[in-house]
């Protein structure tokens, strides 16, 4: 998940039509996680964060 989020953000305003797909992500009361331990809460941190800036506004144009 986080590679095709850091990609989408990469894309920048060109990702917006599937970055509204996310939109939801960040209320989900589920870790976002591939693995367990304290890895798993490392990367759920990390994809929460990931989408948090996708769907920032970002600097105006």
């Amino acid at each position: 998940m986080l590679p095709a989020l850091d990609h989408l953000a990469k894309l920048g305003h060109a990702a917006r039509p599937a970055a509204h797909l996310l939109r939801e992500v960040p209320a989900r009361d589920q870790r976002l996680r591939t693995g367990g331990g304290w890895r798993g809460f490392v990367q759920d941190e990390n994809i929460r964060t990931a989408v948090r800036e996708l769907l920032s506004p970002g600097p105006s144009a």
